[in-house]
């Protein structure tokens, strides 16, 4: 079998181990387990042994040697370090925490180096998106009929929305038009049940970024699709007010100022910060230290354990260092995507949610502290990249 051949189906193994581990996430909310599934830890270490083998086949490869490739690696080493030791734990942290970057980096090589072809990842993210279709519908109703208390249920639902730049992107590609539409449909109907408002947010704001840029790039009128796209919006909200969705009153509440608990969380981890040591200030505490750090009122203000703010987790946890690549990294991404803006590239529309997504998740939830609501995105960048820096045709 050639290298290609090998690196290929390594890529198909890792979208599948992804999957895979959204599905057993899901299953645990289902049984009310308080810990992973042993299917879960499972699936993400092949996962990770996958995407070690990808990077040592080209580990000498100049396609490896660019700016944001160099930020995914400093990462990981960054990572690496602080589970080694500052936090010293197991593997399964690990992996936990390193392996988005590592799907970033195989992603980009893999379709740099042409080994997969557009229809084949398609088919596999049809099913995908299919299975995680299926899963957050059953959770979602579960949670309205009362049967899954609190708010976990809704999650594992994050990795539709992990999902839709890839949607948008087939779509651009005139792939599965029809099927990504409904996806798109129902996306945003699991997004309402849930009432979760920075979902809503980023479909709303990511899918007009969407058609505003996929405007320029074709040289249409700008100002008239965001005419167009108001009078969408007002007919929008004058539905959910006639049908008196939860969401419109969570949204208002949020105009208002309400954060949920959020911004006395983040003074916490500030005033937490503030009270550490210098090298604990430059290389952190270790990974999800601030999940156990004792603070009068954290689980009465907010259900949940991570700060709900990536850049203010990476610094109580990686420390400024740990930070600063972190925020590196994202930032080379919506550089990335000012560049395609600019060259007018089809890729730009469906790159523009994603950096939407990005925007929103990183500052009110958490995207890239663990392995599990970047993944897709992470995986959508290093494809689309690859494809762009190599002028790559499928």
């Amino acid at each position: 079998m050639s290298k290609k051949a090998i690196q290929k189906y390594l890529l198909y193994g890792e979208l599948v181990c992804v999957l895979l581990m959204s599905c057993f996430f899901a299953y645990r909310i289902l049984t009310f387990s308080n810990s992973e599934p042993m299917g879960y830890l499972l699936a993400r270490l092949i996962c990770f042994v996958f995407a070690l083998l990808i990077i040592l086949q080209n580990i000498k490869s100049k396609v490896t040697i660019w700016g944001p490739t160099f930020l995914a690696v400093s990462y990981v080493l960054i990572v690496t370090f602080n589970i080694l030791i500052v936090t010293q734990t197991s593997i399964n942290d690990f992996t936990d925490a390193a392996l988005w970057p590592l799907l970033f980096l195989t992603a980009y090589e893999v379709t740099a180096q042409n080994c997969i072809s557009e229809v084949s990842l398609f088919r596999i993210l049809k099913i995908t998106k299919i299975v995680c279709l299926g899963y957050s519908f059953v959770l979602v109703i579960e949670h309205i009929l009362g049967i899954i208390p609190g708010t976990s249920e809704m999650f594992p639902t994050y990795v539709l929305l992990a999902l839709v730049p890839f949607s948008l992107y087939e779509m651009d590609m005139e792939h599965g038009i029809k099927f990504n539409v409904i996806y798109l449909i129902c996306t945003f109907l699991i997004m309402l049940m849930t009432s979760k408002r920075s979902c809503i947010l980023v479909l709303a704001v990511g899918i007009m970024g969407y058609f505003l840029v996929k405007a320029k790039v074709q040289g249409r009128n700008v100002k008239a699709i965001v005419n167009r796209m108001a009078k969408y919006i007002l007919a929008i909200f004058v539905i959910f007010l006639a049908m008196k969705l939860d969401i419109v009153e969570r949204l208002n509440e949020m105009l208002n100022g309400d954060t949920n608990g959020r911004s006395a969380i983040w003074e916490n981890v500030l005033e937490a910060f503030n009270a550490s040591t210098l090298s604990e200030k430059l290389i952190g505490h270790g990974y999800h230290a601030f999940r156990f750090y004792k603070y009068r009122g954290y689980m009465y203000i907010l259900n949940g354990n991570l700060a709900h703010n990536d850049y203010l987790n990476t610094l109580y946890d990686y420390g400024i260092i740990g930070v600063t690549v972190y925020v590196s990294f994202l930032l080379s991404m919506i550089k990335e995507l000012l560049l395609l803006i600019k060259k007018k590239s089809e890729i730009a529309p469906a790159f523009t949610f994603s950096i939407v997504l990005l925007g929103f998740l990183t500052f009110v939830s958490y995207f890239g502290i663990e392995s599990r609501i970047i993944n897709y995105v992470a995986i959508f960048w290093g494809y689309t990249l690859a494809i762009k820096r190599f002028n790559i045709e499928n």
